[in-house]
């Protein structure tokens, strides 16, 4: 990184936008409730997907729901039956570890905007 000057500086940039982001995400999450914070997730990570070029309605998650549970500070019972939830309203179809988001706009209703 010490030779390329240019280099350094988009990495250090591309770090804090995302250490920025990671802490407005937090934010957000501790000021919610569990179907909150569980549709903010599914819709950060749809997001970041869509950046990437891919799929922002369909994809594999990649963490376990207790993983899930243990990052949004939830239990995995909660997520579990907020995920039966969501495939029971239609919002979600659910197959395993694969998702796929119906209707985005429903999630993003019971979300804080920031």
């Amino acid at each position: 990184m010490e030779a390329l000057p240019g280099f350094r500086r988009e990495m250090l940039r591309l770090l804090a936008r995302s250490l920025e982001h990671a802490q407005c995400l937090r934010a957000d999450l501790s000021a919610s409730d569990a179907r909150a914070r569980l549709a903010r997730f599914l819709l950060d990570l749809s997001h970041r997907l869509e950046q990437r070029g891919l799929s922002a309605t369909q994809f594999r998650l990649s963490m376990r729901r207790t993983d899930i549970a243990r990052h949004l500070g939830l239990t995995l019972e909660t997520v579990s039956r907020l995920l039966g939830s969501l495939k029971r309203e239609g919002s979600v179809e659910l197959h395993a570890r694969h998702i796929k988001l119906l209707m985005p706009a429903a999630l993003e209703s019971g979300v804080v905007k920031r």
